[in-house]
């Protein structure tokens, strides 16, 4: 009897134990965590605008997105000449180089343009035929050193002409020199006159050769 009773006790004191140690457990539990909420969405940039710095500055500033001009909506030219120091040239406040040949760029159609660059002789003013499409441009260039040596030819040639012609003028005539035999001295006369005929004639011819130097020219044909 005294056994079942022990018995009984332990077994009750076990449930007991149990029971406490069930409770422990749940009042330790860890706390349910409140959820995250979602980062806000960024706007995304509007065009041509700086991207930003997404983590801790990367990337460098210089790999951000550029400003890209914009491109020129023109006619389409293609340039021809004889001289590769020829430029097709476009007036800015000043003259300024557009392209060299074969070119092959899109230029702006209301503009003034001409051909020139280094020793080429500029041409006349002119403009494109048409604001698109493509526009072919050939020139046969003249040369600024070949116009200025053949106007300083000209210079030279016409005072030449001027000097050998006052030299002859101002020669003595038949009657003006007479030696102690009173025969004419015609001496004077011939050297004065021959020196002057000389002056006129290669001035003349100094003259003829830079005439055509000086006309030296830039022709333009655009279609």
């Amino acid at each position: 009897m005294r056994r079942a009773r022990a018995t009984c006790w332990i077994s009750l004191a076990a449930f007991g134990q149990l029971l406490l140690t069930t409770a422990a457990h749940a009042q330790t539990a860890a706390p349910m965590t409140a959820p995250v909420a979602a980062p806000p969405a960024v706007a995304a940039p509007p065009p041509g605008a700086p991207l930003p710095p997404p983590y801790g500055g990367y990337p460098p500033p210089q790999l951000t997105q550029p400003m890209m001009p914009r491109p020129v909506a023109g006619p389409f030219v293609r340039l021809t000449t004889d001289n590769m120091n020829g430029r097709l040239q476009v007036m800015r406040m000043k003259w300024t180089n557009v392209c060299a040949a074969p070119c092959e760029v899109a230029v702006d159609p209301n503009g003034v343009y001409r051909i020139g660059g280094g020793t080429v002789r500029p041409s006349e003013e002119f403009r494109m035929p048409r604001p698109a499409g493509n526009v072919l441009i050939d020139t046969q260039t003249g040369s600024t050193v070949k116009h200025w040596v053949g106007f300083g030819m000209i210079l030279g040639g016409l005072g030449a002409v001027l000097a050998g012609a006052l030299v002859y003028s101002v020669a003595p005539s038949e009657n003006s020199q007479t030696d102690v035999f009173g025969d004419v001295n015609n001496s004077t006369r011939n050297f004065d006159h021959t020196v002057g005929i000389t002056y006129i004639v290669i001035g003349a011819l100094v003259a003829a050769i830079g005439i055509p130097l000086s006309m030296s020219s830039t022709s333009v044909t655009v279609r």
